[in-house]
């Protein structure tokens, strides 16, 4: 089962979601490029592959908006 991530959806980079800086620096170096995780907040979900942006040195989770699920 993928690791759950919290996210800001609203913290958009070109590529996708930024990782909480939080979470990324207690990451204690498990994450890896290309890893599956699943990204939500308290009302949305969606799978994700993780990336790395080399120049802004943080993790970022591009979704697959296909597995986007909305709950009320």
């Amino acid at each position: 089962m993928p690791e759950r991530i919290y996210v800001d959806f609203n913290s958009r980079e070109d590529d996708g979601i930024i990782i909480p800086m939080a979470t990324a620096a207690a990451d204690g170096g498990r994450y890896r490029i290309g890893d599956s995780v699943t990204l939500y907040d308290e009302c949305l979900e969606v799978q994700a592959k993780l990336h790395y942006h080399v120049e802004y040195k943080w993790w970022i989770g591009v979704p697959d908006w296909k597995t986007f699920k909305h709950f009320s």
